[in-house]
């Protein structure tokens, strides 16, 4: 696992989301991309140089009911549990962060669908069956209440 790509996917993105959703929500519409590059340096400046990986992020936003939604493609994953993608979901009630974890076994590479809680907890919901970006976007929103 690379500590990088660890530490802003399941520690980092998820305390600065659920620390301030609106302000979070803000700063991604306005410049999303400048935003997440800074939170990724600012990971990166903790770890010794030679752990430090490029910034590699893509950001799209949309729309899905009452829920907006920030999908972020991290950079491919290489070892468990890196992200393949992160998904955030509010609608100013209710939020939501999602991830598209690798998962490797002896027998396959796998993708599972997780998701985090403000406390830091983890919920795994199993395997996704492939790293498809709709097909986990898909089922992210079902799973909103």
């Amino acid at each position: 696992m690379r500590p990088h790509h660890y530490q802003f996917a399941h520690k980092a993105l998820p305390a600065h989301f659920f620390n301030d959703v609106a302000q979070f929500s803000k700063l991604l519409k306005m410049d999303g991309k400048i935003f997440l590059h800074y939170l990724w340096t600012t990971v990166g400046e903790d770890l010794d140089e030679d752990k430090r990986l490029a910034y590699e992020l893509g950001l799209e936003s949309r729309k899905h009911g009452k829920y907006d939604l920030n999908l972020i493609t991290m950079p491919t994953p290489i070892d468990t549990p890196e992200a393949f993608y992160v998904l955030l979901a509010t609608d100013g009630q209710t939020h939501s962060y999602f991830t598209l974890e690798l998962s490797k076994t002896d027998d396959a590479d796998l993708a599972l669908l997780c998701e985090w809680a403000a406390d830091g907890s983890h919920q795994n919901y199993g395997q996704l069956g492939s790293s498809d970006v709709e097909l986990f976007v898909r089922k992210c929103v079902a799973s909103l209440k």
